[in-house]
């Protein structure tokens, strides 16, 4: 069996962490065990990955370092495959500071004690210029960098990464279902969730603009419509019940505010479109039947657009600055709904075999 240590070191009231965090692990035990640290995180954050008590052998992210490297000179003395270590997946960022040097170091002696790190479905956009070239130094260790859009795959091949592919987002090893299983009579139920962390005022005015724009486009044409307004992120909570309220006076509006993926699914099995700035909103509500629509800023929000770009979806996602973005087609959104399947169903056999490749190589 193949042995993959991991530390799930990530923001723990993210539903969309513990997403990709979750699908990770689950496509890894396909090919080995999981060795894992607790680095930390609460028992909730665990038990939303589904990360086993067994498979937790480790309390802090130094000893699953040091596991790794005793497990990589036991399988060099017995000739035995070697170990793994996969970083987090996700978004990466910040600037350089001491620490990761230190762990750019001590990666370089985990790969000079055998052990081969991976990290699989990441992007590298929203680090500064001094990380990145630490990063790209770091890559010549990993036997792959994996990102999970084009954009960031350019960005990493101009700034020199070595053993860099595109390997997509693990929340697209999911797949929605054939067909939504929904019986709300003539009424469409809309979701709402937004962040505005990385939004300046006027943006998120405009933002808002746009969602009232689509409410109204509904109204005009008298279609019966509900709107839930969603936080996946306790850090959008404030935003979300804002606007609940603002909605509240003209149309149907509920305020639900959920980490946990279970009922989380639940929601989003329930609703027909999800506008949402945020990736994993689009995609986790897409895996579980809605139609996505992506109210987007281009200079914010490169990750994503390139994520919808690369799997064949641009029609489903517009700018909210853009002048001429008024008009959106709700019915022409649903009549896509196979390709938001067909996109999925392909990102699905390519994580599969990026895992095969890696784990057989």
């Amino acid at each position: 069996m193949k042995k993959f240590f991991f530390s799930p070191r990530t923001n723990y009231e993210n539903a969309g962490d513990a997403l990709i965090n979750r699908e990770l692990l689950r496509v890894l035990r396909d090919y080995g065990e999981v060795h894992a640290s607790r680095s930390g995180a609460p028992q909730h954050f665990l038990d939303e990955i589904r990360l086993d008590g067994s498979e937790i052998r480790c309390e802090t992210r130094l000893g699953l370092g040091a596991a790794a490297f005793m497990a990589a000179i036991k399988a060099r003395i017995r000739r035995e495959p070697p170990p793994f270590m996969i970083l987090a997946p996700g978004d990466p960022c910040g600037p350089l500071d001491v620490g990761l040097v230190a762990r750019s170091a001590f990666f370089a002696l985990l790969a000079l004690a055998g052990v081969r790190l991976a990290r699989l479905g990441v992007s590298f956009s929203r680090m500064s210029a001094a990380r990145l070239r630490l990063e790209a130094v770091t890559s010549r260790l990993y036997c792959v960098s994996g990102a999970r859009d084009s954009r960031s795959l350019a960005l990493a091949k101009r700034s020199g990464f070595a053993n860099v592919c595109y390997f997509p987002d693990l929340a697209l090893a999911l797949q929605p279902p054939e067909r939504a299983c929904k019986q709300h009579d003539d009424v469409l139920r809309v979701a709402v969730s937004l962040r505005e962390d990385n939004l300046e005022r006027d943006r998120r005015e405009k933002t808002v603009a746009r969602v009232e724009q689509i409410l109204s486009l509904l109204k005009d044409k008298g279609r019966n419509f509900t709107v839930m307004f969603i936080a996946q992120v306790n850090e959008d909570r404030a935003f979300m019940e804002e606007l609940c309220l603002r909605f509240g006076e003209r149309y149907d509006c509920t305020f639900v505010s959920e980490q946990k993926l279970p009922p989380l699914a639940d929601i989003y099995r329930s609703i027909d479109v999800i506008l949402s700035n945020r990736l994993h909103g689009l995609l986790f509500a897409s895996a579980n039947g809605a139609v996505p629509l992506g109210l987007l800023i281009p200079e914010c929000n490169q990750k994503i657009i390139g994520i919808l770009e690369d799997l064949g979806l641009e029609e489903h996602w517009i700018d909210v600055e853009a002048p001429d973005s008024t008009h959106v087609d709700i019915s022409g959104l649903h009549a896509s709904a196979g390709s938001v399947r067909a996109a999925f169903a392909k990102s699905g056999r390519l994580i599969s075999d990026r895992v095969e490749a890696l784990v057989a190589s």
